[in-house]
């Protein structure tokens, strides 16, 4: 098992930044997590399904379940405030009690979404409001801007960018900038994430 969290300035403190990746094998031992491999397979939609329940009136969301054809289960999840080692590992436990082992025999990770992976639910853009991204269309166009605003539902997402341009203003002799909005949604986008080097 990896548990996987971001990276904290302080005890008990959540800043939003890159995670890193933390191993236990003090943990890995207790649990046995040596057993030997099986053929059976870890259902994705009940993990789902389990995932989405156990993170109900927490904060969290989840973002992503991916399972591997041998069995490598990656549990990608996020709150508006971070999230840290704790979290993850209470999941874990929670995970490991519903999922049997015996019967199913998978590596589990669980932690959260990094800071520069493309948003992939609803709620990394309503986190991300306020926040500078980095938007790649579909027709193959870059844009950069403050994300403003989020509409839609988690199938339809729509949101708006208000991205810097240079006008001419009638009256004045070097241009100003202005922040123009840009309207638009998530499936004419081919990733949409945190920009760092937004000016």
């Amino acid at each position: 098992m990896r548990i996987f969290a971001e990276e904290t300035a302080s005890e008990g403190a959540k800043v939003p930044s890159e995670f890193v990746y933390e191993s236990f094998e003090n943990v890995v031992v207790s649990h046995g997590f040596q057993a030997s491999k099986s053929t059976a397979m870890i259902n994705k939609q009940d993990l789902t399904a389990f995932v989405e329940e156990s993170l109900q009136d927490t904060g969290n969301f989840l973002v992503d379940v991916r399972v591997t054809p041998d069995n490598n289960v990656t549990v990608e999840i996020d709150n508006p405030e971070g999230v840290d080692i704790d979290t993850c590992a209470s999941l874990t436990r929670k995970i490991e009690a519903r999922f049997n082992r015996d019967e199913d025999d998978y590596e589990l990770e669980v932690g959260s979404a990094g800071l520069t992976s493309p948003f992939k639910v609803r709620g990394q853009y309503v986190k991300n409001v306020g926040n500078p991204v980095e938007v790649l269309t579909r027709d193959g166009r870059k844009i950069r801007g403050v994300l403003s605003q989020v509409d839609g539902d988690a199938e339809n997402i729509e949101f708006t960018l208000l991205v810097p341009k240079k006008i001419k203003e009638p009256g004045k002799k070097k241009p100003v900038m202005v922040d123009e909005p840009v309207a638009l949604k998530a499936s004419e986008c081919k990733s949409v994430k945190y920009s760092f080097d937004f000016k």
